[in-house]
């Protein structure tokens, strides 16, 4: 629990609120550890997991487009290129 001060989520205080509840509201947990290939790039990090999990027959269009967008969302569209592990740790997770 926090000694002072407040959790405020798109507008509402959660400080106070049930894991559950935030976690409806799009709020999750993110282990401590990273797990990334060091000497991939951030693209090459992002597609591994994608094209392991993909059994559709996806084109590798489809998969490089699926990935940039991941990397979009995330504000890593721009450090696709970027080796992993020159990353900053806020950027690896």
């Amino acid at each position: 629990r926090p000694s002072s001060g407040m959790i405020v989520f798109d507008g509402a205080d959660i400080t106070t609120m049930p894991a559950y509840r935030r976690v409806r509201l799009g709020v999750a947990y993110t282990f401590q550890i990273t797990s990334i290939f060091a000497n991939l790039t951030a693209f090459d990090n992002v597609a591994l997991p994608v094209q392991r999990t993909l059994t559709d027959g996806r084109s590798k269009g489809q998969v490089r487009s699926g990935v940039m967008a991941a990397l979009e969302r995330t504000g890593l569209a721009d450090r696709a290129g970027t080796l992993a592990g020159h990353l900053s740790y806020g950027h690896q997770r």
